[in-house]
């Protein structure tokens, strides 16, 4: 059976809408695999560990039902094609649609950035202790990075980290170009009595005002970060299948 389009809030072109999707908690009543692709259920059968696999199903199954509101269309009209980067966007045969997308999800918790007629990108890192976090600084972040990381006192790192880590890997998913490029080719503020912002990127094409940069208000534990070009008047934040919680 087709999952049918429910009502969205309206996305003007000048908000984000961010949703959280509770990936150990899915919707009650819902067949998730129903609603996936074929192709998707393939890839989602692929996985050998349980809970990658019902990360991969609710994710997906959650952004299907919510771009499907948004372009008003049953969930298996909702069709992607990649870019050549390797960022997904919206295939033609979804409708000739402004929307954009992003999604990204890390261990219980998924979300979903969307936008209109601009490029974002968003990340969601669940905040753990690992032994080697200062080595990774000192290895592969930018040199005005790892300055303001030696201010830092031993409490404040962590979640230094993680606010730096997200918001460089939503700038780098915002432009659609990944990991292929250095992490120490471009700087993001992530002091915390600092707004997020581009610092300095070394790609001429590229400058601070072209993104508004926005921390995002995650579930206990974890911390997200949402990136848009170019100014952000709103960014709101919604949980998956129920209604707004929060604006900013």
């Amino acid at each position: 059976m087709p999952f049918e389009p429910a009502a969205v809030p309206e996305l003007s072109l000048r908000d984000v809408h961010v949703w959280r999707i509770d990936i150990e908690h899915p919707p009650a009543g819902l067949d998730l695999l129903e609603i996936l692709s074929p192709d998707e259920r393939t890839r989602a059968a692929r996985f050998v560990r349980p809970p990658d696999r019902q990360r991969y199903t609710v994710s997906h199954a959650g952004m299907r039902v919510v771009l499907g509101a948004y372009l008003g269309i049953p969930t298996e009209r909702v069709e992607f094609t990649a870019r050549p980067g390797g960022k997904p966007e919206l295939a033609p045969a979804a409708g000739s649609s402004p929307l954009r997308f992003n999604l990204s999800h890390s261990d219980g918790l998924a979300m979903l950035a969307v936008a209109r007629q601009r490029e974002v990108g968003v990340d969601v890192e669940r905040i753990r202790p690992f032994d080697d976090v200062d080595n990774l600084v000192h290895r592969y972040f930018a040199p005005g990075e790892r300055a303001q990381w030696n201010l830092l006192s031993v409490d404040e790192r962590l979640p230094a980290f993680f606010r730096c880590w997200t918001r460089k890997e939503a700038y780098l998913k915002a432009r659609g170009i990944g990991l292929s490029t250095g992490l120490d080719q471009f700087e993001v503020s992530f002091s915390p009595d600092e707004p997020a912002r581009l610092v300095w990127s070394a790609d001429a094409t590229d400058s601070a005002c072209r993104w508004s940069f926005c921390d995002v208000s995650p579930n206990a534990g974890y911390m997200a970060a949402c990136v848009v070009e170019p100014e952000l008047d709103r960014l709101s934040v919604f949980d998956w299948p129920t209604a707004a919680i929060s604006h900013r």
